[in-house]
């Protein structure tokens, strides 16, 4: 029989240390969750009790933010998740339909079985938590939906830049309001999936400008939003 553990000698296996990436993937899908509202302020003594981490991880997850267009770092002030101008909603928005309209043209006639099936289990989520009145896990699963596309087309390079995108969109749909357009967002889902699967690659384009230009159209760029919180819980707080 094997002797008995004192607890003194049990050891206890510590957590592993989160990585660049782990900070930067939560960040970033706190970001897109709008659980960090625009203006919020990032104190690097903050972010490393966070995350348990030294000053110089936190260091390099910000400066990758802020290249990104979705933190702002200035000399003597710190940093804060970035508010975007008006100019600047309109360019995303710009460049988001350029993108995702070659998305659509990789994609259309040429869904896998299994990328159908990952952006179908998506939709279902979107819509359980539609019914539910929860928008911010609403906003969640629209947004995946988007990244999923990017993700089944093949091009890794995309892919990041969408994912990119729909944070600086989630920025400025909490900044300028878009409550109402969350109403039609996962129907148009529906529908362009239904046309990617049949090849209809015009209607399919035709649907994702669309989709994306009622988006913009439900902006109120005259005003903004102002948010506080609790940034260990906008962080640490599940989806």
């Amino acid at each position: 029989m094997a002797p008995q553990q004192t607890r003194s000698t049990i050891k206890y296996r510590k957590a592993p240390a989160p990585t660049d990436e782990d900070i930067y993937n939560s960040m970033l899908d706190a970001i897109i969750d709008q659980r960090l509202p625009p203006g919020t302020r990032l104190t690097e003594a903050d972010l490393c009790g966070i995350y348990a981490t030294t000053r110089r991880k936190i260091e390099r997850v910000l400066v990758r933010l802020e290249t990104e267009g979705v933190v702002t770092i200035k000399l003597n002030r710190g940093a804060r998740i970035s508010r975007p101008t008006q100019q600047e909603a309109r360019d995303v928005f710009a460049l988001r339909k350029l993108v995702e309209a070659e998305v659509i043209r990789l994609l259309s006639g040429n869904l896998s079985d299994d990328a159908h099936a990952n952006i179908q289990a998506c939709l279902e989520q979107d819509q359980i938590v539609s019914k539910a009145c929860l928008d911010r896990a609403h906003i969640h699963h629209s947004g995946d939906f988007h990244v999923l596309l990017a993700r089944e087309c093949g091009n890794g390079e995309i892919k990041n830049l969408i994912r990119r995108l729909v944070a600086r969109t989630s920025l400025i749909t909490q900044l300028f309001g878009n409550d109402r357009a969350l109403e039609c967002w996962h129907e148009e889902h529906v529908y362009l999936l239904d046309m990617l699967v049949a090849g209809s690659t015009e209607e399919a384009t035709e649907l994702m400008l669309t989709h994306l230009q009622s988006i913009e159209d439900e902006l109120r760029l005259t005003q903004t939003k102002d948010t506080d919180l609790d940034l260990r819980k906008a962080l640490l707080s599940p989806r």
